[in-house]
């Protein structure tokens, strides 16, 4: 009996990691609807949503993502971080070369991730890596967001980005750091009133921060969806744990919503389980 036992578990453990390839090659593309009274219903407006690609590619040059969204035709790219990988000595070409793609036909706006945050403050680890993959971005017109608002027009409307580099305490593992309240009023520039507020924001766990402080629409990832998804929620958290609360989808307090990218690629647990990668499309409307 214990032999059968052992069969099966070896084969459901070979299924799953067989399931798990296929899943982190093939996309898909999942929408979302933005509610404002600064949008027009007959003119709605599309987006991307890209996060945590960590330098996976989806065919040569990535030409399946990058005709994925040539499809959609967005009006505006958002990057949630976590597009390179923080790994000492490690190209981050894949990642750099497939926004330079998109750059010449979309504005992009770029907020940086735990990976991106590592490579910028650790010159001494990661050389002149990342000063060098932001100056190659920012030469092509994308706006890479350390803490910084963009004002942009979404069709008719006008809409304020910001970009959150959050500190690394923020992304301890395994261990929850509040987040105080005039940390976001001391980082980032104050919310303007009367415009439509999207917060890039990596890290999922400060909803209620970021909500408090303003954004209409916070952008995040980080997560991997969980890594393994049952009954559609994500299992595992570095930061948390087990069953983290924002793991894949679109979160809501009061007017302000939050959406989480389940990303596009997989580091440090390599494993996608029920949970494919994915490529958001919002659209904005009243």
């Amino acid at each position: 009996m214990i032999w059968i036992l052992i069969s099966l578990a070896a084969i459901l453990c070979i299924a799953a990691l067989a399931r798990s390839s296929w899943e982190k090659k093939h996309f898909e593309i999942n929408e979302y609807t933005i509610h404002a009274p600064c949008f027009d219903r007959d003119h709605p407006v599309r987006a991307v949503v890209l996060a945590d690609l960590h330098n996976q590619v989806y065919g040569d040059g990535n030409e399946r993502l990058l005709r994925a969204i040539d499809d959609i035709s967005p009006e505006a790219v958002f990057i949630a971080g976590d597009f390179p990988v923080a790994i000492p000595g490690k190209s981050t070409e894949p990642a750099a070369a497939l926004i330079e793609a998109l750059a010449e036909k979309y504005p992009i706006y770029y907020g940086m991730g735990n990976h991106e945050y590592r490579m910028r403050i650790d010159p001494e680890r990661y050389g002149n890596v990342y000063q060098d993959y932001d100056s190659r971005l920012k030469s092509c017109g994308v706006e890479m967001l350390h803490n910084e608002r963009r004002r942009i027009r979404l069709g008719d409307a006008e809409a304020d980005v910001y970009g959150l580099e959050m500190d690394r305490r923020y992304y301890k593992r395994f261990r929850h750091t509040k987040m105080e309240d005039a940390y976001l009023r001391q980082t980032l520039p104050a919310p303007r009133e009367g415009v439509f507020r999207i917060l890039l924001a990596h890290s999922p766990d400060y909803f209620d921060a970021y909500a408090a402080w303003g954004a209409d629409l916070t952008l995040s990832g980080h997560l991997h969806g969980g890594v393994v998804r049952l009954a559609g929620r994500g299992l595992i958290s570095a930061n948390r744990g087990f069953f983290p609360r924002y793991s894949g989808g679109m979160y809501e307090k009061g007017s302000h919503k939050m959406i989480v990218s389940r990303g596009l690629g997989a580091h440090t647990i390599p494993v996608r389980l029920f949970n494919r990668p994915e490529l958001i499309v919002l659209t904005f409307t009243e």
